[in-house]
């Protein structure tokens, strides 16, 4: 097997890059190093100087970077994000109206015009039976940053979640520790976060400025904290978070892509399934028939690839997406072009609008079904004024499909 063969077989070496509102750090195992952000990041959505900023000083950290297999891990301060809890409501059916009760009370908290919203992307850790759920979001501009940065390079993508979640899920388990209240803080130069649960209930998840801009120490922030929930700090367990290379996934609050499914593994289960069946013909009685002599091998390499290839156009849920696109369609709006990655559960839709603001409107409209992950426009742009009539945009927009468009 040749060199390259060997290289797409093992696992990608993992680069872990730090991104604080004014620095950027990026640990390769045992060496770091660090870039000053011209512009620094702001707590809110970043404007278009601080992402030429953000993008210089990703260019330049990286700039001669060896060539090779890495996985991109991705730690935000928390700062740049939003953390909330999202107060349940009973029946909530699917994870699309949990998302959307999230933003909807992410728009109330923070008071944003929904157009501010819709430029957030919320992460909710649905924990069945649970009371409230921890959410956090993050501006999708740092993420659409992030996610060119990995295609560019051709890395794939670990994880992307804040420092707060980080030390969270880093942290040292206590399987015997006795039922109670739990306060885990997170103190660093960007923010202070504070999070509160009873055994597996969380009660409050918030994020502040750091405690050199509070004026206070850390015993009065948590002091704050319980007070609404009628709590005595003194009465919890107070754990101060650190950065931790172990790793768990209990709070899952992940901003990465979703993961594509490895055609290695699949042709892997193909031929394991054929080997299965050969083996059973091969034990069965004389009175059975056995397998034909030229069907008596594994199928080959291209043959696996043919099957996997038939079996993932056949499995793709085309009906339910042409209803989708179906009923998208009305007087403000025609669709000219639709294009669907079947392996990555992906749609490219391109036509032409009334105006700008159906076309704003349009990935939240989507987003509304369960079918739908995401959703976000790729680009518009002015219609030539000879050919415009009613339509005067012209725009393409993505869909991306819940487990990659498999029921």
């Amino acid at each position: 097997m040749s060199r390259p063969a060997i290289n797409r077989l093992l696992p990608a070496r993992p680069l872990l890059l730090a991104v604080g509102r004014s620095e950027l750090r990026l640990t390769n195992g045992k060496q770091t190093e660090r870039r000053t952000l011209a512009e620094p990041l702001t707590a809110s959505l970043p404007s278009t100087a601080q992402l030429a900023s953000l993008q210089a000083a990703l260019a330049d950290l990286l700039a001669g970077f060896p060539a090779g297999r890495w996985r991109l891990d991705i730690t935000f301060s928390d700062a740049l994000g939003r953390a909330w809890i999202v107060e349940r409501i009973p029946g909530l059916r699917d994870p699309a109206e949990i998302t959307a009760l999230a933003e909807a009370q992410l728009q109330e908290i923070y008071g944003d015009s929904s157009d501010a919203a819709s430029q957030w992307l919320v992460r909710v850790d649905a924990t069945a039976f649970a009371a409230g759920w921890p959410a956090m979001a993050l501006p999708r501009a740092l993420i659409e940053t992030f996610e060119t940065l990995a295609v560019e390079r051709n890395w794939s993508f670990g994880r992307l979640e804040s420092s707060f979640v980080a030390a969270f899920n880093g942290r040292r388990q206590h399987l015997f520790r006795r039922k109670g209240t739990d306060v885990h803080a997170l103190a660093t130069d960007d923010a202070l976060v504070i999070g509160i649960r009873n055994g597996t209930q969380w009660r409050a998840l918030r994020s502040h400025p750091p405690l050199r801009l509070l004026g206070g120490d850390l015993s009065a922030m948590l002091r704050r904290e319980c007070r609404p929930l009628d709590l005595s700090p003194a009465a919890c367990r107070v754990e101060e978070l650190i950065t931790d290379s172990r790793r768990s996934k209990e709070l899952q609050l992940d901003f990465a892509p979703a993961k594509a499914s490895s055609p290695l593994r699949v042709g892997l289960g193909s031929a394991m399934l054929a080997l299965l069946l050969a083996l059973l013909w091969s034990n069965a009685g004389d009175i059975e028939a056995g397998l034909p002599p030229h069907q008596a091998l594994l199928p080959g390499g291209e043959e696996v690839r043919a099957i996997n290839g038939a079996i993932e156009d056949l499995d793709f849920p085309w009906g339910r997406v042409l209803g989708l696109l179906e009923a998208s369609i009305d007087q403000s709006l025609r669709i000219s072009h639709f294009d669907a990655d079947v392996r990555t559960g992906r749609l490219t839709i391109s036509g032409e609008a009334r105006d700008s603001h159906v076309v704003l409107e349009l990935p939240a409209r989507w987003r509304a079904d369960p079918l739908v992950a995401e959703a976000r426009v790729l680009s518009q742009s002015p219609v030539d004024a000879e050919n415009a009539g009613i339509f005067t945009i012209r725009f393409a927009v993505e869909v991306t499909l819940n487990g990659g468009g498999r029921p």
